[in-house]
């Protein structure tokens, strides 16, 4: 169950010692670094993000799959340049990036810098390496649906306004998608989001609203 921070696991975690918590990626690259240097590995990336980065690259796109990249690159030569545009030759529209907790990204930012401080001032996260290409019939509400249902099915129910709040949003938005929707519909969205960012304890519930 998730619990108030401070203390972090690097702090306090498993049976209260400090405790690294890291994922296959991160050993991946730890092991690359040890047999090539940091030098090397440093010249990849931006100057605060370095290195590579492994995205699996999927929905409407021409050639998709995973792909791994240097920190730095646009969102738009990954599209394009890599997964050769849209599969369906219609316009791009959007991407959703970081998995269901992550964000979408409109096309007008498609020229966003794909590194952590970038991405986080569009309002998305990196996340799990997620990258869903949408074109233009893709409806936003649908999406954005589809990951909310998911992170409130997951959420443990512990903290009331990730089990309730993403409830309330799901049933606004179910009926936005419906033709029901109602002034004040957005609003009341945005105030949720922000409620439940700050009143979640664990990342699932705060960036439970992201999409």
């Amino acid at each position: 169950m998730p619990r108030f921070r401070p203390p972090f696991p690097a702090q306090a975690g498993l049976w209260d010692k400090p405790t690294n918590i890291n994922n296959v990626e991160t050993f991946a690259n730890v092991s690359w670094i040890i047999l090539h240097g940091a030098d090397v590995y440093n010249k990849y990336g931006t100057q605060k993000s370095k290195g590579t980065k492994v995205f699996a690259l999927a929905g409407k796109v021409a050639r998709g799959g995973l792909v791994e990249v240097p920190m730095g690159i646009t969102l738009k030569e990954i599209i394009f340049d890599i997964g050769g545009g849209t599969s369906s030759g219609l316009e791009f529209k959007a991407i959703q990036i970081g998995g269901p907790s992550g964000g979408i990204i409109p096309a007008s930012l498609a020229d966003t810098p794909v590194d952590y401080e970038s991405v986080t001032k569009t309002g998305a996260i990196m996340g799990s390496g997620g990258l869903i290409v949408m074109d233009e019939t893709a409806c936003v509400v649908d999406v954005t649906k589809f990951f909310l249902n998911f992170t409130q099915n997951e959420s443990c129910g512990k903290c009331p306004f990730c089990r309730i709040g993403t409830l309330r949003m799901l049933e606004i938005l179910e009926r936005i998608s419906n033709g029901e929707g109602k002034e004040g519909d957005l609003e009341l969205l945005e105030e949720l989001a922000e409620s439940i960012k700050r009143a979640s304890l664990c990342g699932l519930g705060q960036t439970a609203p992201n999409p």
